[in-house]
């Protein structure tokens, strides 16, 4: 699959704080985040064309946010500026609930490892689930992962709720929050 993106543009060259929203479903979010903080520049990522479509809608009229249709794996690994990146979201990845099916979860120690290297030095990266046992892998991939460490989550409450958020809290499901930051290291 090819990112659908504007060649140019040049994330490195954004004068303003970056926030990506991997896996950004239809939007909602990153358009409510991107009206909230007009000062920060959002980009959203979603490997599916029907949701990357409905985003590309949503956002169109911003000045301040963007959506790429790419796999977030490729993002992160090779299409997102190194050390540049101010917040990773990722709210809800497929938790892929059978055991035969875990190696295609998103969240692993390498992925975040690699989604360190694109957050700046004070960068953070927050996670959300419905699945507690997927909450406990996040954790766990957290903790081996040298360049984060866990902090405590910023319940702002003019944090806009995501779709899936928004469906769970009317359901009374629990939803499992981790926020990561950059661990600066000093040699």
């Amino acid at each position: 699959m090819e990112p659908c993106a504007d060649p140019d543009w040049n994330l490195s060259a954004i004068g303003m704080p970056i926030e990506v929203d991997l896996g950004c479903a239809r939007g909602h979010f990153l358009e409510a985040m991107a009206r909230l903080y007009p000062n920060r520049f959002f980009l959203g990522v979603e490997r599916l064309k029907l949701r990357y479509e409905k985003t590309i809608r949503r956002v169109a009229s911003l000045e301040n946010a963007m959506a790429w249709q790419v796999d977030s794996r490729q993002a992160v690994k090779s299409l997102l500026p190194k050390a540049r990146i101010d917040t990773i979201h990722i709210s809800f990845p497929d938790p892929w609930p059978k055991r035969r099916h875990h190696n295609r979860r998103l969240i692993s120690p390498a992925f975040l490892q690699e989604c360190a290297q694109l957050l700046n030095s004070s960068g953070r990266l927050r996670l959300m689930t419905d699945h507690s046992g997927y909450f406990s892998v996040m954790r766990a991939a957290a903790w081996v992962c040298n360049e984060l460490t866990e902090v405590e989550w910023d319940h702002r409450e003019e944090y806009p709720m995501t779709e899936f958020q928004k469906r769970f809290a009317l359901s009374g499901v629990m939803v499992y929050c981790l926020a990561l930051k950059k661990v600066r290291h000093s040699f």
